[in-house]
């Protein structure tokens, strides 16, 4: 027994010596250091078959928690570029108004439904934001861009510019009622693969947004995700039109159409207004004793204004 204890003591110094790597672990990856802790317990204060299962056991419960549980992301573009990136990291940016671009980093399955239902619910529901320039008005604007003020001072990243408004044009404003954006893209390239439970919940989600008016666009789906969104026939609930290669071509799709409505909206007020005759004017009454000359050499006096044409004299 004692060899085998100085045997098993031994094997164990690497793991000692790795103890002043922990704070820096701790650091880096929070998860990852606490299942080298409870490795290093087990395995210390049990038998070496008992901890390698119990290690096994936690990694395995953390891997699945954090597919369960998933974060998910708010995307805007970045300056000269159709690329969209995580405005956490870059920012705090003020999306064109009515239009967000929302990712769930995790394949979609389902184990995870309910909490993509959730943050999409919480996507859809526009941030404390009060815009002084409304999108129809921005799209009249070619030149105006919004620039983002970085995050933090002490990270050195590119400011993103999002075409639309000036900066201006925007502020805070915590008292706003929260309302529904009107165009929401998915970004389907964190979908590493899906199964059918999760593509019933895609088209349940897409009827329920649809619903509440607010439409819904699909990009950067995987071949595979493709093929099981044929396989499933998703495509049989979803139109064809909602899916898009980029990012970027939803967005235009979407400020496309917002346009389209807008130009609808405009036309349908005009022809409004103009089925509304304007009233004649009424033909200017004179007053008791002004003369006129009506052109024939007479002068007619105005006596009253109901005998206005009858009473005629010459002078």
């Amino acid at each position: 027994m004692c060899v085998l204890a100085a045997i098993i003591i031994y094997s164990m110094k690497g793991i000692f010596y790795s103890l002043a790597d922990v704070k820096k672990l701790w650091k880096v990856a929070k998860i990852d250091c606490s299942i080298w802790v409870v490795s290093f317990l087990a395995t210390t204060f049990f038998d070496v078959m008992e901890g390698l299962m119990i290690s096994v056991g936690y990694a395995l419960m953390t891997t699945i928690f954090r597919i369960q549980w998933p974060r998910f992301r708010m995307l805007s573009r970045l300056n000269g570029t159709e690329d969209y990136r995580d405005i956490g990291r870059y920012g705090r940016v003020l999306n064109l108004e009515s239009i967000r671009v929302f990712r769930f980093d995790a394949p979609l399955l389902f184990t995870n439904v309910e909490h993509f239902r959730h943050s999409v619910e919480k996507a859809t529901i526009d941030c404390p934001i009060r815009s002084l320039a409304t999108l129809d008005n921005l799209l009249t604007t070619e030149s105006t861009k919004v620039k983002l003020e970085p995050k933090s001072p002490r990270r050195d990243t590119k400011q993103l510019l999002l075409s639309g408004a000036n900066i201006s044009d925007f502020e805070i404003n915590s008292t706003a009622k929260p309302k529904t954006v009107e165009h929401l893209v998915i970004d389907c390239s964190g979908f590493t693969f899906v199964d059918y439970t999760s593509i019933q919940a895609l088209q349940e989600v897409f009827l329920q947004m649809v619903a509440s008016g607010t439409r819904i666009y699909f990009a950067g789906a995987k071949a595979p995700v493709r093929d099981m969104f044929e396989s499933c026939d998703l495509y049989k609930a979803v139109p064809r039109d909602n899916f898009y290669p980029t990012i970027y071509d939803a967005v235009e799709a979407a400020i496309a159409r917002k346009r389209r409505r807008a130009e609808r909206k405009k036309k349908a007020a005009a022809a409004y207004e103009n089925s509304f005759t304007p009233p004649e004017k009424h033909k200017k009454k004179k007053r008791f004793g002004e003369a006129v000359k009506p052109g024939n050499g007479h002068v007619r006096i105005v006596v009253d204004d109901d005998d206005a044409e009858d009473s005629r004299g010459s002078l």
